[in-house]
Formats: C-alpha cells, structure tokens, sequence
C-alpha cells in the first residue's frame, strides 16, 4: 500500500450525534468522510495553535512568579534569622 492513499479510520459516536452529523451533510451536501477529515484537520490546526500560546503564556508567568518570589527574598530571609 502506497503511503499516498487515504487511510481508514473508524470512529463511534452517540446515536443524537450521529443524527446531527447526518443532517448537517444533507444540508450541506458534504459527505461524512468529507466532514471528518475537514473537522480533524481543523482541530488539529486549532490545537496545535492552542499549545502554542499556552505555552508562551506559562513562559511569561514563570518569568513573572520568579519575580515576584524575588521581591519576598529579604523578608523571607529576615523571618528565618529570627528562628
């Protein structure tokens, strides 16, 4: 099998949204292979973005905390000469 031919996959959903599936591609006139792929294709793409930003979001609030932990360093250091 030639790795440029479509591969199967083969997913199980809840009765209510097999039904909206189904109707959605009457109304559109898309097939169901066509959805799928479009929506895994689409998720995929969103998730990867997703990651990304909140990735660079914990980067800047490591940066942040460390700061802020910073500020606390003298006192902290005060309280524990006084133990």
């Amino acid at each position: 099998m030639s790795s440029n031919q479509n591969k199967t996959l083969r997913i199980e959903v809840e009765p209510g949204i097999y039904k909206e599936i189904e109707q959605f591609c009457i109304e559109t006139g898309t097939s169901k292979n066509e959805l799928m792929a479009e929506l895994l294709q689409y998720f995929l793409k969103d998730g990867k973005h997703m990651l990304d930003t909140m990735r660079k979001g914990y980067m800047e609030m490591a940066r942040i905390n460390l700061e802020i932990c910073s500020e606390f360093d003298e006192v902290e250091a005060e309280v524990a000469s006084l133990i």
